[in-house]
C-alpha cells in the first residue's frame, strides 16, 4: 500500500513539476526578455551619464 502511495505521489509530482516547469519557462522567455532590456537600458543610461559627467568636469577642468 505505501509502495502504491509512493508511487501516485512520484507520479503527481513528476506531472506537477512539468507542468511548473512549462509555465516557468514560458514566464521566464519573457521575464527574461523585459529583465535583459530593462538592465541594459539602466547599464546604457549609467554610461551616458557617466560619459557626460566626465566630459564636463574635464572642459571645466
Amino acid at each position: 500500500m505505501s509502495d502504491l502511495i509512493r508511487g501516485f505521489q512520484i507520479l503527481t509530482n513528476s506531472y506537477y513539476t512539468q507542468s511548473i516547469q512549462r509555465s516557468i519557462a514560458t514566464r521566464s522567455n519573457s521575464f527574461l526578455f523585459v529583465f535583459f532590456f530593462t538592465s541594459m537600458g539602466t547599464f546604457l543610461s549609467l554610461h551616458s551619464i557617466l560619459f557626460f559627467s566626465f566630459v564636463f568636469n574635464s572642459q571645466w577642468h
